[in-house]
């Protein structure tokens, strides 16, 4: 199904994914990504190609119920894209990814776990 896009970006878009899929990337969580961001550059009434540091606080706010995780793959796609602007000579702002700090704590075997596992998987 063919994606239309409402902003000054959609051409930008559509170049940006053609290039991620000939590179082999499978995109359709940018695609996603991009048609809410099409929406609200649309409501923004932006007129002019580059991203403004302005514009990209206002996307990077974190939204209510929103994972860590979703808000911060949202602002990686948009600054990904902000990158590529700037390779076609627009000045275009790097949002900074939010730092997300981990729940996750790692288990330390002891010695004796370790040759408890070790002894059952001879069996």
């Amino acid at each position: 199904m063919k994606t239309f896009y409402y902003s000054i970006y959609g051409p930008f878009f559509e170049e940006y994914l053609a290039l991620k899929r000939s590179l082999g990337f499978k995109c359709n969580h940018v695609e996603y990504a991009f048609r809410r961001f099409d929406r609200f550059i649309a409501n923004e009434e932006e007129t002019s190609i580059g991203l403004t540091e302005e514009l990209c606080n206002r996307w990077c706010v974190k939204q209510p119920n929103e994972s860590n995780k979703s808000w911060y793959n949202r602002i990686q796609i948009v600054r990904n894209f902000s990158s590529f602007l700037q390779t076609l000579d627009y000045t275009s702002f790097l949002p900074k990814l939010p730092k997300i700090k981990s729940t996750y704590t790692p288990y330390i075997y002891s010695k004796k776990e370790i040759a408890l596992l070790f002894k059952e998987a001879d069996k």
